[in-house]
């Protein structure tokens, strides 16, 4: 990364120009209180020599004459314990800005650092389906909290150099007044340094971004495995996760010792070459410049806090170098979600489906796909009534349904509500107007009332009781220790499959939208538990007047559909009820009686009057 890329990315990040000035400013007002204090040896020491003879030394010295007008400005005595008291008074005032610098250096990196992550965030929410696919939650973890916080640090690290060398600049000109040519001897010496740490510079730059690439890999394996315990256990491959995360930790440790020995090699090699700086210019000071005793000791004191200055701005700038991979990558990444943004689309509001919904000619191709996942779809999903889409594995049902979403775009043909086009919507208003409960209910660690306000997150405790009693999650929710106020654990853990597919169900129902997608609802339930969501879900449609689609695997869950949708290699093969499509004799009716023949499930009985 060039520097003009580091400040152009810093820039776009927060880190402004003004944030620049002021970290610069103050410690600019710092470094000139410390050149005051350091600049008072001088005159405590002539002062000492002269046996406290202002008189003399005002006389011999134009500096003196300065020092007694000033004094006299002020109204204070000039003498021996004033001149030790402005010296402290200008350490302390040292102090004092530098302390202000710190905090306003921590305000502006803590504030970049979670702008950024909540920017990531957000960019990662708006990203689209297919970039969403394309990246694991791991290496998007990483991002947001290593690579992020490595990269803030490497952002700020340019400031911390520039206040290095407004301190070294300020000592350089106290040296000055003091000894010209000891100036050009440090200022030559400082540049042969930098010259001999250059190697370490750049392997601490390839080492940086190895570190960075081992931590993605590591975060993307941890995040994947720890959410997978149980099917690690049961596939009884526990030994060799253990042995694939002992080899991606050690690479990740490797770098880390590779990436810190490299720092602590520039911090030994950086002491001598200051230590050196600081006795070359008390050599030349004592053997060929003649400096007097006031001047030597000023030159001391200014060696002395040249040596930590430029230690540190070494320092500083190996650590900085070794942390922008990570600000490159973390920038990248906001650079990607940004370009995969979606489309805000039209100004249409979807309010209410009064015709239905009907797919005209619809074809799409998955980016990473050949055959198309929908190839000339021609179906309609009429309003107010139950559709089922279904078909063995691969037909399309999904991707017909992240159509609906607007999760993925059709390479051609026509989607429309009510005979208006799909991308005359607003994609936001489209999506509060579809309601969606996905395969596997997606639960966090939250209580019951919280997970069915998910939906809604102003809606009252009347209609959240109302949807679980339409769901059919009332009853069992009743039973919990806290009631609605129970934590059902991640996942919904402490809730049966059934039980989490209604609280789902509800959570989908609370927003009463006025179409409500369930995709494949019954897929992983029992008998029992199929029994009692496909009750709720009977009772859904006649207690109210939504457009409902559902995914079926279990076919004997939809059996009392309104519409049946059968669709095989991304086309619509058929469509009718039930008692059609079996008397047709098509792949449903094949499928439903091999369903029949290998489940114990007995037909469907009628809808009890309450759920």
């Amino acid at each position: 990364m060039t520097f003009s890329e580091y400040l152009n990315i810093s820039r776009r990040m927060g880190l402004k120009w003004p944030i620049w000035a002021g970290v610069i400013a103050l410690q600019g007002l710092s470094a000139v209180f410390e050149s005051i204090g350091i600049g008072m040896f001088l005159p405590v020491f002539q002062y000492m020599q002269a046996g406290g003879d202002i008189a003399q030394l005002t006389s011999t010295n134009r500096f003196w004459g300065y020092l007694v007008q000033g004094y006299s400005a002020l109204g204070l005595p000039l003498g021996f314990e004033s001149l030790l008291f402005l010296m402290f008074a200008a350490f302390l005032m040292r102090q004092i800005v530098f302390y202000i610098r710190q905090i306003y250096i921590i305000g502006h990196r803590e504030r970049i650092g979670r702008n950024a992550r909540d920017e990531g965030f957000r960019r990662y929410l708006f990203a689209d389906a297919n970039y969403q696919d394309g990246i694991s939650v791991g290496a998007m973890v990483n991002s947001l909290l290593n690579e992020m916080k490595y990269g803030v640090d490497a952002m700020f690290g340019g400031p911390q150099i520039a206040c290095y060398g407004v301190v070294v600049c300020v000592l350089l000109a106290l040296l000055m007044v003091v000894s010209g040519p000891a100036v050009v001897l440090a200022l030559l010496i400082m540049a042969l340094s930098g010259v001999v740490l250059a190697g370490v510079f750049r392997k601490t730059v390839q080492s940086g971004t190895q570190l960075m690439k081992d931590n993605r890999t590591l975060s993307t394996f941890l995040v994947q495995r720890l959410d997978s315990p149980r099917l690690i256990r049961l596939a009884g491959i526990e030994n060799a996760e253990i042995e694939l995360e002992r080899k991606l930790s050690s690479s990740q440790c490797d770098s880390t010792i590779r990436t810190r020995t490299l720092l602590a090699r520039g911090d030994v090699l950086y002491e001598p070459i200051a230590i050196g700086i600081m006795l070359i210019m008390v050599y030349v000071g004592y053997t060929i410049l003649n400096v007097t005793l006031g001047e030597f000791g000023v030159l001391l004191v200014v060696a002395i806090r040249l040596l930590p200055t430029v230690k540190e701005a070494l320092k500083q700038y190996q650590g900085m170098v070794g942390m922008l991979p990570h600000l490159a990558a973390f920038y990248q990444r906001l650079q990607a979600m940004q370009d995969a943004r979606e489309p805000r689309g039209g100004d249409g509001k979807l309010e209410s489906l009064e015709q239905g919904i009907r797919f005209e000619n619809v074809i799409f191709r998955y980016p990473t796909g050949t055959a198309p996942a929908l190839n000339g779809v021609d179906t309609e999903i009429p309003a107010r009534q139950l559709v089922a889409l279904v078909g063995p594995s691969g037909a399309g049902k999904s991707t017909l349904v992240d159509m609906l979403l607007r999760l993925r775009e059709s390479d051609s043909g026509q989607i429309t509500f009510d005979d208006v086009p799909i991308v005359a919507f607003d994609r936001h208003s489209l999506r509060q107007s579809v309601s969606y409960a996905p395969q596997r209910a997606q639960i966090f660690d939250v209580t019951v009332r919280e997970h069915i306000g998910y939906g809604k997150p102003d809606a009252t405790n009347a209609e959240v009781e109302a949807a679980a009693r339409l769901a059919g999650a009332h009853d069992f929710i009743s039973l919990l220790p806290e009631g609605y106020d129970t934590y059902v654990g991640e996942d919904g853990i402490r809730l049966s499959g059934g039980q989490r597919h209604r609280l789902d169900l509800a959570r989908a129902l609370v927003r009463d939208a006025p179409v409500l997608i369930l995709d494949e609802p019954t897929s992983n339930l029992d008998a029992e538990a199929e029994e009692n969501f496909r009750a709720a879900m009977f009772h859904i449609r006649e207690a109210t007047n939504k457009t409902i689609v559902v995914i079926a695997h279990r076919l004997s869950t939809i059996v009392r559909a309104d519409r049946i949708i059968v669709l095989r290699e991304g086309k619509v093969e058929d469509w009718g009820t039930h008692e059609q499509l079996i008397q047709r004799g098509g792949w449903y009716a094949q499928a439903y009686a091999k369903q029949a023949h290998a489940s114990p499930t007995p037909p469907p009985r009628a809808l009890a009057s309450g759920v």
